[in-house]
């Protein structure tokens, strides 16, 4: 997450999986047929008169270096395609997430302008791409029709001297179209492939991502119950050369209660996420009744911790399951003590199905398409004449 971000994993989760999905199907498919296509025309083109077959395969240099050139020219551009998408799926991420907040500030407008920035790169992007592919389907088929006229012209020669009827002509010049089919097949295929293939590079970066956390062997079991200490610990998030904390000391002995105080962005989050190994430090030890966290497995130290997060994360299930998510095989009762600790009971026996009650993070369907009013007619912006502020 810390590497990628929300915008790039959903991209890349979404639409870079659907473009290797189709460069497989199309690889597989297309290639067989285009490939058998290409290569029946020219060996019938050569069986018919060996110099048809020879004026075809003259001109297949330079298809292929056109080819070759237009899509060297694109395949930049195809990464920096999902990139961009990468960043309107941040925006719309933040944006949906946050509309209580933006529609407080009256800030509407703005993030209105900052998702048309991000939407007209990529229009923009999007048609340098088709720019170039348009030129070359155009100077594939002028090449090809030269090679029908010339294999026209050689055969007026062939019939004047009595060496082929028209008949062959024709033929050749079916077989010719036949070829022309083939390689606007293998065009089309191309264009596919190499998106595909960009897209495949951005997904084998998070196959090929280590996690930064590696589980230790150590399986929980001590002596001691609810004692933390921390080191000397120095930490700076990843990324970062600046120490967030610097050289900490700190005892926490069972039954104790401790509050950690101070400015916003000293810290103190930081300082608890060390404890379940969110993140690791960069110098000293949290140790965690006697034992370093790096030497728990990831399971069995939080096991250990419970935590209560400064936002509540709602899922698109009954009130029953939010509460019981934490806690496998949580039976009724023990749901019900866990609302009545919150003081939240008499708020859940009011709603219309009690525990059974479905809640979402987003709210109501209703809610959810009126933050999407955000970008509507996003496309009657004229870009440039406002400048976005921070």
């Amino acid at each position: 997450m810390d590497c990628f971000g929300t915008g790039s994993l959903v991209t890349r989760m979404t639409n870079d999986i659907t473009q290797v999905q189709n460069l497989v199907s199309q690889f597989v498919r297309g290639m067989i047929c285009t490939g058998m296509l290409m290569l029946g025309s020219i060996f019938f083109l050569f069986r018919l008169n060996t110099r048809f077959g020879l004026i075809a395969l003259c001109a297949f240099p330079l298809i292929v270096g056109c080819m070759g050139i237009c899509l060297a020219k694109a395949n930049p551009l195809f990464t920096r395609l999902q990139a961009q998408l990468d960043a309107i799926n941040a925006i719309l991420q933040e944006d949906i997430s946050g509309i209580r907040v933006i529609k407080a500030c009256i800030r509407e407008g703005y993030e209105k302008l900052r998702f048309g920035k991000a939407n007209g790169a990529l229009v923009c992007t999007q048609l340098q791409v088709l720019t170039i592919l348009a030129f070359m389907n155009p100077i594939i088929n002028v090449l090809i029709y030269v090679v029908v006229a010339l294999i026209l012209r050689v055969g007026t020669f062939e019939v004047a001297a009595e060496a082929a009827t028209p008949g062959v002509i024709m033929a050749a010049i079916t077989y010719t179209t036949q070829l022309l089919n083939g390689i606007m097949g293998l065009t089309m295929l191309s264009q596919n492939i190499s998106r595909g293939f960009a897209s495949w590079k951005r997904v084998k970066e998070i196959f090929h991502t280590k996690p930064q956390l590696q589980d230790g062997s150590f399986d929980g079991q001590t002596e001691q119950h609810g004692k933390i200490e921390f080191r000397n610990i120095s930490f700076s998030y990843p990324g970062s050369d600046r120490m967030v904390l610097k050289n900490i000391n700190l005892t926490i002995r069972p039954g104790e209660t401790v509050a950690i105080m101070g400015v916003t962005g000293c810290g103190k989050s930081a300082f608890v996420n060390l404890i379940p190994r969110f993140y690791d430090a960069a110098e000293g030890t949290v140790l965690v009744d006697g034992v370093d966290v790096r030497e728990y497995t990831l399971q069995a130290l939080r096991n250990k911790v419970s935590i209560a997060l400064q936002k509540a994360e709602l899922f698109h299930q009954s009130i029953a399951q939010n509460i019981a998510w934490g806690r496998e095989g949580a039976d009724s009762e023990s749901i019900r003590a866990a609302a009545q600790a919150a003081q939240a009971e008499e708020f859940i026996t009011g709603t219309a199905d009690g525990y059974a009650t479905t809640v979402a993070a987003c709210g109501s369907h209703e809610e959810l398409l009126q933050s999407c009013k955000v970008y509507r007619d996003i496309y009657d912006f004229q870009m440039g004449k406002e400048e976005l502020h921070a």
